[in-house]
C-alpha cells in the first residue's frame, strides 16, 4: 500500500471519527428532549443551536476527501446507498424542522436557528 492512500485512509477515519463525536452532542440532546421540561429544553437548545448544523461539515468534508482520493470507492458507495441517503435526509430535515418548531415554542431566540 502507498503511502498516500495510508495518509487518506488516515484523513477519512478523523473526519468520520469527529462527525460521530460531534454529533453525538447533538443526537445525544435530541434523544433526551422528550425527557426535559420547558425550561431544560429552553437550555438544551440553546446550548446545541450554535453547533447544529456545524457538525454536518465533518461529513460532507469526508465524503470530499472520499471523492479526491478514490472515486471508484466514492461512485459504488454513493450509487448503492442513494436510496437511504435520501431517506437518512429527508427523515433528518422532518425531524429538524421538528425541533425548530419546538425551539420556537420553548422560546429559543431566533437569531439563534438558521431557519
Amino acid at each position: 500500500m502507498e503511502i498516500l492512500q495510508i495518509i487518506w485512509f488516515v484523513l477519512l477515519g478523523i473526519l468520520l471519527a469527529a462527525f460521530l463525536i460531534c454529533g453525538g452532542f447533538d443526537f445525544g440532546v435530541g434523544m433526551l428532549m422528550c425527557r426535559f421540561n420547558g425550561d431544560q429544553k429552553k437550555s438544551a437548545m440553546e446550548a446545541i443551536a450554535p453547533f447544529w448544523d456545524g457538525n454536518q461539515v465533518w461529513l460532507i468534508t469526508a465524503g470530499g476527501a472520499l471523492f479526491a482520493a478514490f472515486p471508484i470507492a466514492y461512485a459504488q458507495i454513493l450509487s448503492t446507498f442513494a436510496p437511504c441517503l435520501v431517506d437518512f435526509q429527508s427523515g433528518r430535515d422532518r425531524v429538524l424542522s421538528g425541533h425548530r418548531k419546538q425551539a420556537m415554542e420553548v422560546g429559543l431566540r431566533k437569531d439563534l436557528l438558521r431557519v
